[in-house]
């Protein structure tokens, strides 16, 4: 299933469980990325895009909100509950300690192959 495909289905799943807000960002959300695509569905690499693009923006209006007031009245929780749904979207990263076997484990193989490879 594309990326843009599963957001179209938590859409529907949103609507049937009277999900306004979570309905409002998605369908958001899939009018901007499914725009991308035009005459061809939208690729889940554009759609990451359009995702980054959007957290960049409520990241924006978070800190720009901070700035105003360090101790703000109305706190940007909008922007960041809108930063909690969208990132479910993107790949997951790899933590700290996942990345470091990762790159270990390359550097075993590169050096097995160096070996045999002489």
């Amino acid at each position: 299933m594309t990326l843009i495909q599963k957001i179209k289905d938590d859409i529907n799943t949103a609507r049937r469980r009277g999900e306004k807000k979570k309905i409002s960002i998605l369908s958001t959300l899939y009018g901007k990325a499914s725009a991308i695509g035009k005459n061809k569905e939208t690729t889940d690499e554009e759609c990451i895009k359009v995702i980054k693009r959007f957290i960049a923006n409520n990241e924006e209006i978070i800190k720009i909100m901070i700035k105003r007031d360090p101790v703000p009245i109305v706190t940007p929780i909008g922007a960041q509950f809108e930063n909690v749904i969208l990132n479910d979207y993107l790949p997951k990263q790899m933590d700290t300690e996942e990345l470091t076997t990762t790159i270990q484990d390359i550097i075993t193989e590169t050096r097995e192959q160096k070996v045999l490879n002489k």
